[in-house]
């Protein structure tokens, strides 16, 4: 029924594209729509009907991707909203065909179309507002973000957040962590996930704070870990939960030294006060880590902010080896893109 409801409101949304398209060219066709004042839409007005074929054109798709007969990238929930708008401008046009339109022809062929396509537009929208929303969370991808910076509010938590928003703007379930609030342990060594017939391939066997967060992980689509630089390296906890979440997965018999539990879009977004170049010196750091997500199978990338801003006012703090001046230039130029970049990761994970 949701199938054929759609296909029927977008079989007569496509009927008033090409009504348009034709008009736009100049088809004596005009006694069928704005009222029929001109048999032939004058060419200063033609861009009325440019702007009604788009508009049809698009309606007719989304009914078709709202019941699923066509594939779409557009959240449904703003696929709905849009046609919610669309029916009552429909609706509303039902109005002026009966009792204001000047043209016969508009009036006898037009109005029974709109009043067809409203019912069945408002009979979709009213019969299954809760599945196309339930389809969506069921299909939507998870996206869940790792934040191990002492700081819930930093430089990582604001370039994680975007990835979120990324993701979320494509439809997808997101999911945000902070290590900081979580006691857990790194890898104790106590092969429990290599012996024979285990059941814990995938899984740790040590159980405490960190045990939902790796079923999290391993359940998701996507995962993005965000950690500042410490001492050359990741934070400890961030090391801790890397540990873990490896040698759950690793396989010490076949070839590839990895089991295939799971197949997940990965990345690593790293901040650190160093600049850009000195960066460099931790390239071995984001090569491991890398390498580790990119056993998972899907798409990985990493994000390297540098130079970031610190404190609020350097004037409090012994910290004379920085110019604040030119770290508050970075702040306000550089680190903002930073954030574009790690928008389009979400966003670009939810299409792959």
């Amino acid at each position: 029924m949701k199938k054929k409801l759609s296909i029927i409101c977008s079989t007569l949304y496509l009927f008033n594209v090409i009504l348009h398209l034709l008009l736009a060219f100049g088809a004596p066709l005009g006694e069928y729509v704005l009222g029929g004042f001109y048999i032939v839409i004058p060419l200063q007005l033609r861009i009325v009907n440019v702007f009604f074929f788009i508009l049809w054109l698009y309606a007719s798709y989304s009914y078709l991707a709202y019941a699923g007969i066509l594939k779409t990238k557009t959240n449904l929930k703003i696929i709905r909203r849009f046609l919610i708008g669309i029916t009552i401008f429909t609706s509303s046009a039902i109005f002026s065909n009966l009792f204001i339109t000047n043209s016969i022809k508009e009036k006898i062929l037009m109005t029974p179309l709109t009043i067809i396509v409203s019912l069945c537009s408002i009979l979709l929208l009213i019969k299954y507002k809760c599945p196309s929303i339930n389809e969506e969370r069921n299909t939507a991808k998870i996206v869940v973000a790792i934040n191990r910076s002492p700081r819930k509010n930093g430089n990582t938590a604001t370039l994680l957040r975007n990835t979120l928003n990324g993701a979320k703007l494509q439809g997808a379930n997101v999911e945000f962590i902070n290590l900081i609030d979580f006691n857990y342990k790194g890898c104790i060594s106590c092969f429990a996930c290599k012996r024979r017939n285990t059941k814990f391939i995938g899984r740790c066997a040590v159980n405490d704070e960190l045990t939902p967060i790796l079923d999290k992980i391993m359940e998701a689509d996507a995962v993005v870990f965000g950690t500042p630089i410490y001492l050359g390296n990741i934070t400890g906890q961030m090391h801790s939960l890397i540990e873990r979440l490896t040698f759950m997965n690793a396989s010490y018999s076949n070839k590839k030294y990895w089991h295939k539990t799971a197949i997940k879009n990965g990345a690593f977004i790293y901040t650190m006060n160093d600049n850009r170049i000195r960066s460099i010196r931790f390239s071995y750091i984001y090569f491991v880590n890398t390498l580790i997500l990119k056993k998972f199978g899907g798409y990985t990338t990493k994000l390297l902010s540098t130079n970031t801003y610190q404190f609020d006012d350097y004037s409090h703090y012994d910290a004379l080896n920085f110019n604040e001046t030119k770290k508050k230039k970075v702040q306000n130029n550089i680190f903002p893109k930073d954030c574009k970049k790690a928008f389009d990761i979400g966003r670009k994970w939810v299409l792959k």
